[in-house]
């Protein structure tokens, strides 16, 4: 590939590379400055999960412990500073802690995730999607909308059979 790096901080180019011995190809420009604009295609059979650690924000208590997105074809825009995103995955085997003291003491463990997700400009939509929460096998489907991302919008449908609610709160339910 090729990268120019001329007029950095911005950096415009195509790359192709294996990470985990896997494919992956990236073209677009970049800029880490936030008043920028920029765009990024990101294409791969399968990347793992655990790199997104590292763009979990501080304040939020969760870690990616394992999983892959498959048949990954996104790209991501940045336009007068509101995001936008293009494209669609495959998440497979997804594990993760999640805490929130407001909810009780004890994580939340996300594992088995997977499901279908496709991006159309700032909103998310989830089909097919399965999870077991605290050992409690769920399927989902629906939008979330991330125009306003310090407060995404949620339309998401949660279903599951036989449901053992004490262990999803732990506020003294029995």
């Amino acid at each position: 590939g090729a990268v120019k790096l001329g007029e950095y901080p911005v950096i415009d180019g195509a790359l192709s590379a294996n990470v985990d011995a896997q494919p992956i190809t990236v073209k677009g420009s970049y800029t880490n400055d936030e008043s920028a604009d920029f765009s990024l295609f990101i294409k791969s059979p399968s990347l793992t999960l655990n790199y997104i650690n590292d763009l979990i924000p501080k304040d939020v208590s969760a870690q990616i412990l394992g999983g892959t997105v498959e048949n990954v074809a996104l790209t991501i825009n940045r336009k007068e500073g509101a995001m936008t995103y293009e494209g669609g995955l495959d998440l497979k085997n997804m594990a993760v802690d999640y805490s929130n003291p407001d909810m009780g003491p004890t994580p939340y463990e996300l594992r088995q995730g997977g499901g279908h997700v496709n991006f159309d400009g700032t909103t998310i939509t989830v089909t097919d999607g399965r999870v077991a929460i605290n050992g409690q096998q769920f399927f989902t489907h629906g939008n979330v909308d991330v125009a306003d991302s310090d407060s995404p919008t949620l339309n998401l449908t949660l279903r599951g059979q036989e449901i053992q609610v004490e262990t999803l709160l732990d506020k003294g339910i029995t």
